[in-house]
């Protein structure tokens, strides 16, 4: 009974972990596969934005990111839930205007991290624990 109780958490536990880069809001449909540039991992929403669900590079490499305003030309409105989570080594990410949404503990665990926002304020939109590791957050930035 034991291993058949462990075996099911361990299942649990892979499938939350391989399924990462697809969670998203309710009523929302995933198109396709993941896509990626150099640094960024992102998914089709109801073929209508892109989210940002991780990093495509080791973790520990990279310190940097720019989230872009459009990839293939469609707008990227969300970082998803865990996108960047346990990504040490960051310490910089400019997030635009056109990130309307941000998921759950998107930021956790960055602990180096400085979030440069677009936005003067957080969105409502934006979920109450989208940065649960309290990373410094600058309003009102324009990349110069």
């Amino acid at each position: 009974m034991k291993k058949l109780f462990y075996f099911a958490v361990l299942f649990v536990i892979i499938t939350a972990v391989l399924s990462a880069c697809g969670k998203t809001e309710k009523n929302t449909t995933i198109n396709g596969e993941v896509e990626s540039d150099e640094v960024l991992k992102y998914r089709l929403v109801n073929d209508e934005y892109y989210e940002v669900c991780g990093i495509v590079q080791d973790i520990s490499e990279v310190e940097k990111v720019t989230i872009p305003e459009k990839f293939n030309g469609i707008p990227v409105k969300r970082i998803g839930n865990e996108a960047f989570l346990s990504c040490a080594s960051l310490t910089e990410i400019i997030i635009p205007n056109s990130v309307t949404s941000i998921g759950t503990l998107a930021f956790m665990e960055c602990n180096k991290l400085t979030i440069y926002c677009e936005a003067k304020s957080k969105p409502e939109s934006w979920n109450g624990s989208w940065n649960p590791s309290n990373c410094p957050v600058v309003w009102g930035y324009k990349d110069e």
